[in-house]
């Protein structure tokens, strides 16, 4: 499951909002908006393709995309 706070967090660092971020993803808000919720999976390509987006580094994936607590 997707570490949303931190997830979130980094996605408005970079972009300022997720609806910019899922534009500059390529994917629609609301689609966006079901992964992020858990009513839709978040592919391997989502993952790979979101850290390229959001410069996150290989090393640290996993907390952002598989969250411990959730």
């Amino acid at each position: 499951m997707v570490n949303i706070n931190k997830l979130k967090g980094r996605i408005v660092e970079k972009f300022g909002s997720c609806r910019k971020f899922a534009e500059v993803a390529g994917i629609c808000y609301v689609g966006f908006c079901a992964k992020m919720t858990g009513k839709r999976n978040v592919t391997y390509s989502d993952v790979v393709e979101w850290s390229r987006i959001l410069e996150i580094d290989q090393r640290d994936i996993g907390d952002y995309f598989f969250c411990k607590e959730c």
